[in-house]
């Protein structure tokens, strides 16, 4: 059984009582200043809500469910991809 709330990093921040997750990173790219964002919430009626957020994408946010948290872990267990992902201008 996973614990709520998942905390990946000391740094990871909660701003909801019912978010499970929040990351939020940013970086310089091209003299810019990048902002990430994914959170997760677990919704009344059980399924998995997640908003990713990027400033220099467009579009710059999207939102996806999934049907339980073991689905929602099994695709983002490890979220280093969140500073490595390409930029979409």
């Amino acid at each position: 059984m996973t614990k709520y709330p998942i905390i990946i990093r000391e740094n990871d921040k909660l701003h909801s009582k019912r978010a499970i997750r929040h990351i939020e990173m940013g970086f310089i790219h091209e003299g810019n200043r990048v902002t990430r964002i994914h959170t997760v919430w677990k919704l009344e009626h059980g399924p998995i809500m997640v908003h990713e957020y990027t400033t220099n994408n467009q579009p710059s946010s999207t939102i996806c469910f999934f049907d339980t948290i073991d689905d929602y872990i099994e695709v983002f267990e490890d979220v280093d991809w969140i500073m490595g992902a390409p930029l979409i201008m």
